[in-house]
């Protein structure tokens, strides 16, 4: 039995190795070899090995532009394998339905993806493996991103508020950064289809749930809902708590040393200075731009070095230097 195994896994390898080289039709011809050699095998372990052939044969498909096939193949893990209680066959099977999603995307088969997606929720939902409930939250959010293409914004609120829930309580560290971006993605959305209020209530909740976490990657996660809320308060025309808002980021990161951090402060007050400018407050602006110069114009970072420089335009624009 663990002779099976090890010969499956043997082919595999062969198979693995084509498709990391981009040789996909003979990556296909190693995993159709381990299936008809293996196919019927009731052991377990070579299950395992059964499916991860599966899963990588529909993807290498897909590279061949054989999406049909590739459906049809990730389909064939589902089916297999759907009853089975092995926690890495599981996990397989939640593979396998994220690659049947992505696959009918490419398709132009939206509804069909959705359909996948919402069946790996209700396979795995309740469980408590960690790596099936990383599967169950990246449905989540290919689905709200799915649906926010297909301009069904509701339901892509709703299923970025699914996401929320779902981790509410979490501990796990791989999962850290759901509520925050769950959020972000959220406000971003509401954003972009003129529904800016909501955006900034969705904005607000990112900095009130994850505002104390000291966790690099999250504090961007807040820093980057902050600016965006600064926008959407400008487009709602209530510049002064736009100000702010700006005024907040600067307060909470000013002293980060963390790139995407700073790149924040430096975007938060080049808008505070394009705002005070629409108030006639241009005195007010010239200090901020000066700020821009003084925190970031030694830098090396090209991202950096670009906002100095867009500090120093806008500058000159305020003190009748240069036209706008």
């Amino acid at each position: 039995m663990a002779g099976s195994s090890s010969h499956a896994a043997d082919v595999f390898e062969t198979g693995r190795r084509h498709g990391a080289e981009g040789r996909f039709e003979e990556a296909v011809e190693a995993f159709d070899d381990l299936l008809a050699r293996f196919g019927l095998s009731t052991e377990p372990d070579v299950g395992v090995w059964i499916a991860e052939a599966l899963i990588c044969k529909s993807s290498a498909l897909r590279e061949l532009k054989r999406h049909e096939e590739s459906v049809a193949v990730a389909d064939g893990v589902v089916v297999r394998f759907a009853d089975a209680d092995e926690p890495e066959l599981r996990v397989r099977v939640a593979r396998a339905l994220v690659d049947q999603a992505s696959t009918l995307q490419e398709l132009n088969r939206p509804e069909e993806a959705v359909g996948a997606l919402d069946d790996l929720v209700e396979r795995f939902g309740q469980t408590g493996d960690p790596e099936l409930r990383a599967h169950v939250v990246h449905a989540f959010f290919a689905k709200a991103m799915l649906l926010d293409r297909l301009a069904r914004v509701d339901e892509a609120v709703a299923a970025y508020d699914d996401a929320l829930a779902y981790t509410c309580g979490e501990t796990d560290p791989t999962l850290r950064l759901v509520p925050g971006g769950a959020l972000l993605l959220k406000g971003l959305m509401l954003g972009r289809t003129s529904r800016v209020e909501e955006a900034v209530e969705a904005f607000d909740d990112l900095a009130d749930r994850c505002g104390d976490v000291d966790d690099p990657e999250v504090r961007e996660l807040v820093a980057n809902g902050l600016v965006n809320k600064g926008l959407a308060l400008r487009e709602l025309d209530r510049l002064d708590d736009a100000l702010e808002t700006y005024d907040e980021v600067a307060a909470r990161f000013g002293d980060a040393d963390e790139l995407g951090l700073r790149e924040h402060v430096a975007g938060a007050l080049l808008e505070k200075g394009t705002v005070l400018s629409l108030l006639r407050r241009d005195a007010e602006a010239a200090t901020v731009y000066d700020d821009v110069v003084e925190r970031f114009g030694r830098s090396s970072e090209p991202t950096l070095v670009q906002r100095a420089e867009q500090a120093r335009r806008s500058l000159r624009v305020v003190l009748g230097v240069e036209a706008a």
